[in-house]
């Protein structure tokens, strides 16, 4: 009976010891399986980021060819433009020989008709030498058009009998206010609507829709703007067409880029300037993919608590108020990036030494109180203090018209992210190209590219390499004190 137990005993035990095996060799397999799943959704996972990356890289390359495109296109629309004005130039020379007749260059054209509307109170019919106002008669500039003289334009012969308007424009006078209203600004709308350009700006924009909103929104902000109908027309389109090409928005609500009137008083002339908005620069350097992070902000009255330059650590205190936080005094501006990969950037300015970067590179700024020199003499310009105290005449409102004055908090934020982008960050070529045309007087040469030309003011808001000119240093054409915001779809 006893060696009948061990046996049992001896038998059971190589049962426990089997099925012991068994589940282990069961438990190893489970654990295969798994790993070899897990393995298998890395794969997928890596799998679909590339994928993912690669649909990303042939969004880029068809953006790059769009913007290859428009560059070839407006190449094109430079050539023919130039090509136009060595015809005109034939023609002028041909007057010219005649010995009667000499040629002034493009001017901007306009019309107007002898209503209250059109003139005002001078209004009676005649025009400032006396002759009646009426078809055949044209008003100029007489610094420019001595009065007298015979005006041919595409052919057409008119008496420049008439005043009221400043440097290379010509206003034509018409009958019926109707046809001034259709008229328009004769110089752009024709240039516009030409084949050809219309042709081109399809090819550029690609979205047919999208191409009639462009042209409707800019030819309408031309036609309802006096001081944007003076500028020459292929500067507005190269600044516009720019714009598109960086797929930024005109709206002054999204605040990405303006079309800024621009006086070139060498040429008595107004041109456009392309100014990149700081929410733009904002758009681009995001689309780069390589930044987590990218803000600016004011810093407010009691919301700086530790800055420390050399290692960048600072300490806000944020007013959570609103409201209350838009009615406190601000005392500098803060901007901060961080790539994808960790590494971040921030840098801090006072109000004062942003007050100072303004004063030295903008022409159109001054911190301390100064005098400008006016047609009906000298006119005193009060410091910054006394225009945030609006410690002025009303008047003298003109003299206060550059972003400096009207938006300081956003031209600030505009040179934070300069400063911080072009020393720190990683630049897209988009970023490149809005950077090298900030607010500049934009050409087209005969390669496509676009180039700033000589008349145009220096850039608000620079990086401060050695050698950079002040404004004390810059040529005596300062720009037009009038600068107005325009967004060419907000009509």
């Amino acid at each position: 009976m006893t060696s009948m137990t061990e046996r049992q005993q001896k038998y059971m035990l190589r049962s426990e010891t089997a099925r012991c095996q068994r589940a282990a060799a069961g438990l190893f397999a489970l654990s295969l399986l798994a790993n070899l799943s897990t393995c298998g959704a890395h794969e997928l996972d890596r799998q679909a980021w590339a994928e993912r990356e690669a649909g990303y890289q042939t969004k880029i390359t068809q953006a790059e060819q769009v913007r290859d495109q428009a560059v070839q296109e407006l190449g094109a629309l430079a050539l023919a433009s130039a090509q136009e004005r060595e015809g005109r130039a034939a023609q002028a020379a041909a007057y010219e020989a005649i010995g009667t007749y000499q040629y002034i260059g493009e001017c901007a054209i306009t019309a107007y008709c002898p209503c209250g509307e059109c003139c005002g109170r001078w209004a009676d019919g005649l025009t400032s030498t006396g002759l009646p106002a009426g078809p055949g008669v044209v008003a100029v500039d007489p610094e420019i058009i001595p009065l007298g003289s015979t005006v041919i334009i595409d052919g057409q012969r008119y008496l420049a009998a008439d005043t009221g308007v400043k440097g290379k424009h010509v206003d034509v006078c018409m009958m019926e206010h109707a046809a001034t209203v259709e008229a328009g600004v004769v110089s752009f709308s024709m240039m516009i609507n030409k084949p050809g350009y219309q042709a081109m700006i399809n090819r550029t924009i690609q979205d047919p829709a999208r191409a009639r909103r462009f042209i409707s929104a800019i030819t309408s902000a031309v036609s309802i703007n006096p001081t944007l109908q003076e500028c020459t027309p292929h500067t507005i389109l190269s600044g516009a067409l720019l714009g598109e090409s960086l797929n930024l928005s005109p709206s002054p609500q999204l605040g990405q880029y303006y079309l800024v009137p621009f006086e070139n008083r060498k040429e008595g002339i107004k041109n456009a300037q392309f100014v990149l908005g700081y929410k733009g620069m904002i758009q681009l350097a995001l689309r780069s993919g390589q930044y987590k992070r990218l803000n600016v902000l004011a810093v407010k009255e009691g919301e700086l608590l530790h800055w420390n330059p050399m290692t960048e650590e600072i300490n806000l205190q944020l007013i959570s108020d609103d409201a209350l936080r838009e009615q406190t005094a601000t005392i500098g501006y803060l901007a901060f990036f961080e790539y994808l990969n960790g590494f971040q950037k921030t840098i801090y300015w006072s109000k004062e030494k942003m007050i100072a970067h303004a004063d030295r590179y903008s022409a159109a700024f001054s911190r301390e109180a100064t005098t400008v020199k006016t047609k009906n003499g000298p006119v005193t310009k009060v410091s910054f203090v006394d225009y945030e105290a609006h410690n002025y005449p009303a008047k003298d409102e003109w003299m206060y018209s550059s972003f400096w004055y009207k938006d300081f908090d956003g031209m600030a934020h505009k040179t934070m992210l300069r400063q911080l982008i072009s020393k720190w960050g990683i630049m897209s070529i988009d970023l490149h190209t809005a950077f090298a045309n900030d607010d500049a007087v934009l050409n087209v040469n005969d390669s496509g590219e676009f180039i700033r030309t000589e008349e145009a003011r220096p850039p608000a808001a620079l990086p401060e390499p050695d050698g950079e000119l002040d404004k004390h240093q810059e040529a005596s054409d300062s720009p037009a004190q009038s600068e107005m915001q325009i967004g060419l779809d907000d009509v």
